[in-house]
C-alpha cells in the first residue's frame, strides 16, 4: 500500500509542473518524465493533491513548504527562472518514510524558445555579470540605445568532453511575449573539468521595440554533446532586466565622426536625435562645442515624436595652427524652452562626448631669410643676389620662393631653386638673377616671398646698390656719361686730328 501511495504522490507532484496555472480542485493527473518544466511565477497556492498522507518538499534543500494532510499547499510559492532539485518526502502513520529528488527546470513563457534537451547535471552555465558600459542605465536597469556588457561562463562539470556547445542569448518582453534580441554565439568544445569565459555586448538600438516599459527577461543557454551520457544536454540561466522610459528625454544615437585628423582639415559628424521619452517633443536643438576648436553651433533638429528620431549632421574645419592632443567635443541636447534634457533616474543630463585626435601638419612654418649680393651691381648688366633660406619651425617644411617689386629697375629674375624642403634646423642657399635695365641708378629694392601650403611664411625686403655702366674701354669711369659725353667727343676729334698731321708731317719729311 506504501508503494502505491508513493508513485500515485509522486505522479501528482511532478503532474502538477504542467498544470499549475490552475487553481482547481478536481486535476486529472498523468504520467510526465522526472525533469519537468513550468511557468515562471505561477501561483502554487490552492493546488489539491489526491493524498493521505503528510507531504512536504523542500527546493534545492533550503526552503521547506508544508503540504498539508488534505491535500493543499499552505501558501503561496513564487520560483524564479532557474533549475531546482526538489525532493518529495512521504511519512506514513508509523513515521515511516520514502524520499525521491526531482529536478525541476522553470522557464519563463511557454512560447519562449530556449532548452529543447534535458539538463544532465554535467554542463553549466552561469550569467556572471552585468554591466551598463555606455548610456544611462545601470546594472540591471536598462535605458534605450545603452550598450550592455553580459560576462557568462560556461562549465563542464562530467567526466568527458562535451563537443558542439552552441551558446544562445537574448533579451524577452514578457508582456508582448516576443524576443526582442536574440543571438547565437560560435560552437566550441570543452574538455572535462574546463570553462569558457564569453564576453557579449549589445546596444538597446531598437528603440520602437522599447515601447513597454518593465519587466524583461535576459536568456543565456547552452546546449552540447555529452560524451560522457552520450546525450544531447541544455543548460538555462537568466536575470531579470528593467527598462526605464521616461516621460521627457531625448538623447543621441548613432553617433559618428572621425577619431583623428589633421590640422586644416574637414570634419563631419553625423548620428540620430532619439526621443526615448514617451511624450512627443518640440523644436529641439544640439549645441556642438569646444572652445579651442572654436566650436559653438547650435544645431536645430526640430520636432521628434516619441519612440522615433531624426537626422543630425554638422561639417566644421579645423584650425591649422591647433597643438596636437586629443580634444573633447561636446554635444548636449535642449529642449524648446533650452533647458538641458534630463532624466530622472540619475539625473543625467543628454550630453554625448566626440574625443577627437588631432596629429599631423598642425605645426606653423617658420623661417628665416639673409640675402648679400654674389656679383653684378651696374645698370645694363645681371645682377645675382644669394638668399639662404632656413628653416626655423620644430618640423620639415616644403617652401615656394617668388620675388617681386623689381618691375621698376629690372626686366626679368630666375631663381636656381624656385622651391625646397628643409627639416627644423636646416638652411639652403638660393641663387637670385635679376637683369638690371641700362639707365637703373642707386638703391634699389626687391622682395623675396617664401610660402608654404599656399601660406606667406615671410616676405623679406632686399636692398641692392647699382652704379652707373662704365665709359669708354673701361677707363674713363663716370667721366664719359651725362653731360661730359660731348666734351669727350670734341677732345677725341682734336686728337685723330693731331695724330694724322703727324702722320703726314713724317712721310712729307722723308721724300
Amino acid at each position: 500500500m506504501k508503494s502505491k501511495n508513493f508513485i500515485l504522490i509522486s505522479l501528482s507532484i511532478l503532474s502538477i509542473v504542467f498544470l499549475l496555472n490552475f487553481a482547481s480542485a478536481d486535476l486529472t493527473f498523468t504520467t510526465i518524465p522526472a525533469n519537468a518544466t513550468m511557468d515562471y511565477g505561477v501561483n502554487w497556492a490552492g493546488v489539491q493533491f489526491e493524498a493521505t498522507d503528510a507531504i512536504y518538499y523542500s527546493i534545492n534543500d533550503t526552503t521547506n513548504f508544508i503540504i498539508s494532510s488534505t491535500g493543499f499547499l499552505d501558501n503561496r510559492i513564487t520560483l524564479s527562472v532557474g533549475t531546482y532539485v526538489i525532493n518529495v518526502t512521504i511519512t506514513d502513520e508509523l513515521n515511516n518514510t520514502l524520499s525521491t529528488p526531482y529536478k525541476l527546470q522553470v522557464l519563463a513563457l511557454k512560447e519562449a524558445e530556449t532548452c529543447k534537451y534535458s539538463d544532465n547535471g554535467n554542463l553549466d552555465v552561469s550569467i556572471e555579470d552585468i554591466s551598463v558600459d555606455k548610456g544611462y542605465g545601470k546594472d540591471n536597469e536598462w535605458f534605450p540605445l545603452d550598450e550592455i556588457i553580459v560576462e557568462v561562463e560556461v562549465e563542464n562539470n562530467g567526466n568527458e568532453k562535451i563537443s558542439d556547445i552552441s551558446v544562445k542569448w537574448g533579451l524577452y518582453d514578457k508582456d508582448s511575449e516576443d524576443w526582442i534580441i536574440k543571438e547565437e554565439e560560435s560552437d566550441f568544445n570543452l574538455k572535462d573539468g574546463d570553462n569558457e569565459i564569453l564576453t557579449l555586448t549589445f546596444v538597446l538600438d531598437d528603440v520602437k521595440e522599447f515601447k513597454n516599459e518593465g519587466d524583461y527577461v535576459f536568456y543565456v543557454w547552452a546546449t552540447g554533446e555529452d560524451e560522457d551520457l552520450n546525450e544531447n544536454t541544455c543548460v538555462l540561466d537568466s536575470e531579470s532586466v528593467e527598462i526605464i522610459l521616461e516621460s521627457d528625454f531625448v538623447i543621441i544615437g548613432d553617433l559618428e565622426a572621425l577619431q583623428t585628423a589633421s590640422c586644416g582639415s574637414e570634419v563631419f559628424i553625423s548620428g540620430r536625435v532619439w526621443n526615448v521619452g514617451e511624450d512627443d517633443q518640440d523644436e529641439v536643438t544640439v549645441l556642438i562645442s569646444n572652445s579651442e576648436l572654436g566650436l559653438n553651433k547650435l544645431v536645430e533638429i526640430g520636432d521628434v515624436d516619441a519612440f522615433d528620431n531624426e537626422p543630425l549632421e554638422y561639417t566644421f574645419q579645423l584650425p591649422k595652427n591647433l597643438e596636437e592632443k586629443t580634444y573633447t567635443i561636446k554635444l548636449t541636447v535642449y529642449d524648446e524652452d533650452n533647458d538641458v534634457y534630463q532624466n530622472d533616474y540619475e539625473d543625467d543630463k543628454s550630453v554625448k562626448d566626440i574625443f577627437l585626435k588631432v596629429e599631423g601638419g598642425c605645426s606653423v612654418a617658420e623661417a628665416s631669410v639673409n640675402a648679400v649680393l654674389e656679383s653684378g651691381g651696374q645698370a645694363g648688366k645681371p645682377l645675382i643676389v644669394k638668399a639662404t633660406i632656413k628653416n626655423t619651425g620644430t618640423s620639415s617644411a616644403s617652401y615656394v620662393l617668388n620675388v617681386g617689386d623689381y618691375g621698376s629697375w629690372a626686366s626679368s629674375v630666375s631663381l636656381d631653386k624656385p622651391s625646397l624642403t628643409l627639416n627644423a634646423g636646416e638652411s639652403e642657399d638660393v641663387l637670385i638673377t635679376l637683369n638690371v635695365n641700362n639707365d637703373a641708378v642707386g638703391d634699389k629694392l626687391f622682395s623675396l616671398d617664401v610660402l608654404s601650403e599656399d601660406e606667406l611664411v615671410v616676405s623679406q625686403p632686399v636692398q641692392i646698390e647699382i652704379t652707373k655702366k662704365k665709359g669708354f674701354l673701361g677707363i674713363t669711369g663716370d667721366a664719359v656719361s651725362g653731360n661730359n659725353k660731348y666734351l669727350w667727343g670734341i677732345g677725341l676729334i682734336n686728337l685723330i686730328l693731331i695724330v694724322l698731321i703727324i702722320i703726314i708731317a713724317v712721310r712729307i719729311a722723308k721724300k
